[in-house]
């Protein structure tokens, strides 16, 4: 077993980084639970201020929230 983990570090450790590209994925999502609130409620008080943040982080040129029982995405 040892032979076998070594065998695969020792592999993905030479992997030429052509092999592996760097990948800038183009999204990304935000879930926030608030347990036993109602879809009202999670929307004040998370979904809207998540929503105030965003404008501060740099390249996000668009995003949607969905409010629900419970959760924010």
């Amino acid at each position: 077993i040892f032979l076998i983990v070594f065998g695969w570090i020792s592999s993905f450790l030479s992997i030429p980084k052509e092999s592996i590209p760097d990948i800038n994925l183009p999204f990304f999502t935000i879930t926030a639970f608030y347990p036993w609130a109602d879809a009202s409620t999670v929307e004040q008080q998370v979904t809207r201020k998540i929503e105030d943040k965003l404008p501060s982080v740099k390249n996000i040129s668009s995003y949607k929230s969905v409010s629900a029982n419970s959760v924010a995405v």
